[in-house]
């Protein structure tokens, strides 16, 4: 082999190697711009789910109220205009 051939191998070498090195900082550079848009969507996701979270604790606290025994007194006397036996109920009227 020629000292031409071989300098021509080492210069194709090397560009191959430069190339390569190219590529995989522009593949780190694209998978660590994906990753970061994955965090953010995370972010916000977990964000979400807490707000859900919450909000289902609420109806939980509703209906639990709502079945309680206070309630239901509460909805009959004032609705229904039902009371107990030894009670009298008064209706003022205008």
């Amino acid at each position: 082999m020629t000292e031409k051939q071989l300098y021509n191998k080492v210069k194709t070498i090397t560009v191959f190697g430069v190339i390569a090195i190219v590529v995989l900082l522009l593949f780190i550079l694209i998978q660590s711009i994906i990753l970061s848009n994955l965090n953010s969507s995370k972010a916000k996701l977990e964000n979400s789910l807490e707000t859900l979270n919450e909000q289902a604790q609420d109806l939980q606290d509703e209906i639990d109220y709502r079945n309680s025994r206070t309630y239901i007194e509460q909805y009959a006397r004032e609705n229904l205009g039902l009371c107990y036996s030894d009670e009298y109920k008064y209706t003022a009227e205008e």
